[in-house]
């Protein structure tokens, strides 16, 4: 991943086959690779999966609420987006966050239908990303369609188990370009490697599903399958430098201010960086030690991970277990 996304959450795998039996073999290999069936929406007829993704990929909100659309530099080219993220962590008090699509996956060829390439043109720019299946990987119009930006990548069809891992791992590679279409933030710390390394490393050993930035880039709302959230500071040595020449500064406890001077914690505050609104009086409430301390490029990070530590409602929040007992996989029959 070549940065830290603004946000991300499991959302919706659209799977489009002709082959019923395929389908179903598809959404065991996946669930036995470690993909959630209830992630996956899958279509046997390309029109019934074009009127779903009518609904449900043609606008996202998730984008649109806190982002600039700018048009691609050429007809064909992808959409790109500049973000306000003030309130994106507002993101997660949304129970139909979910439900967005994010990767569509189809065959090439369905014989009386309309095939992959044209689901895809009839797509259009849509947010979702497009990957097609297919056993003709040298077709011009395939290769013609990934240079035009039409699809994004394309999985060929084959025996055993290696499609499936292919597939699995092309479509986790996929969606990850459909949350980096967010871009604006100019916070080196977003793309520095040892940074993007440490949060995704913090991510796996929490078993984090969702992250949103909490109104800057350098406070990360996390959140877990059960809706179990903290909150990721990460400050660098030269803000918590600027943070102690603050008038605030001169009214906190004399013991947090060494804290912060041996380099060895950080003020865990929504915002609170170089500058901050809140009393030093009251500091003390929020100095928490920095277990990590990170090498970046450019500057050395401290890393505070604090449980419920940016202020979100947690009765609007509905967790992602909740959402998949409620929401099981779509099935090719259940179509409507």
């Amino acid at each position: 991943m070549k940065m830290f996304p603004y946000y991300s959450l499991p959302l919706r795998f659209v799977i489009v086959d002709d082959n019923v039996e395929f389908l179903g073999t598809t959404k065991r290999r996946l669930h036995q690779l470690g993909v959630d069936q209830s992630r996956l929406v899958l279509f046997a007829n390309p029109a019934k999966a074009l009127k779903f993704l009518a609904n449900h990929a043609a606008t996202d909100p998730l984008l649109e609420r806190w982002t600039i659309k700018h048009k691609p530099s050429s007809e064909d080219g992808p959409d790109h987006f500049t973000a306000t993220i003030d309130n994106l962590h507002e993101t997660a008090e949304n129970p139909n966050r979910f439900n967005r699509v994010s990767l569509v996956a189809t065959d090439y060829e369905m014989p009386g239908m309309m095939n992959g390439l044209e689901l895809c043109d009839k797509i259009g720019n849509s947010y979702a990303q497009k990957l097609l299946l297919t056993g003709v990987v040298t077709d011009d119009k395939v290769i013609m369609a990934f240079k035009a930006g039409k699809i994004q990548q394309f999985v060929r069809k084959q025996e055993g188990t290696k499609m499936f891992e292919e597939l699995r791992d092309t479509m986790v590679e996929t969606e990850g370009r459909y949350f980096e279409q967010m871009q604006g933030i100019k916070d080196p710390m977003l793309s520095d490697p040892a940074f993007v390394n440490h949060a995704q490393k913090v991510k796996a050993e929490l078993g984090i599903e969702e992250h949103y930035l909490y109104k800057n880039a350098r406070d990360i709302l996390l959140l877990d399958k059960d809706a179990k959230h903290y909150g990721l500071f990460v400050r660098s040595a030269g803000e918590i430098a600027a943070l102690l020449q603050t008038p605030q500064a001169r009214t906190a406890p004399a013991e947090v201010l060494q804290r912060l001077r041996n380099g060895n914690s950080v003020l865990c505050y929504p915002g609170a960086r170089s500058t901050t609104e809140l009393e030093g009086s009251k500091w003390g409430a929020y100095v928490h030690p920095a277990k990590v301390t990170i090498m970046g490029r450019n500057e050395k990070y401290l890393c505070c991970l604090v449980p419920r530590g940016l202020p979100v409602q947690e009765d609007k929040i509905v967790s992602f277990n909740a959402y998949k007992q409620a929401n099981p996989c779509i099935e090719p029959e259940k179509e409507s």
